[in-house]
């Protein structure tokens, strides 16, 4: 009788997302739908052009979150999204951070 009240699963991922996503507002796009989906952690650009994310989320906020990395903001052209389990296990920031 009644729903069981389960603990919601936390998952940490390594993502770089490829493509034209320098100097177009993908930082700040990933922090702003961070924020959106809850999503601790941060972000920062890679010297071969990809952005760099590490994110920690309940599990259905991070498939969103990562769902709307892949659409990415209108300048943007994302040519992929390397998602990878988190191998650090310091805790990520909250709120989700911009690094250079």
């Amino acid at each position: 009788m009644g729903e069981l009240n389960e603990a919601r699963e936390v998952v940490e991922h390594r993502l770089r997302v490829t493509g034209r996503v320098q100097g177009v507002g993908f930082r700040w796009f990933a922090c702003d739908i961070a924020q959106q989906f809850r999503v601790a952690g941060w972000t920062s650009n890679l010297p071969d052009g990809s952005v760099l994310i590490e994110a920690s989320a309940e599990r259905e906020a991070m498939a969103s979150f990562v769902a709307a990395l892949r659409d990415g903001p209108p300048a943007a052209h994302v040519a992929g999204v390397i998602v990878e389990p988190r191998a650090e296990s310091d805790p990520l920031p909250i709120p989700f951070q911009i690094r250079r």
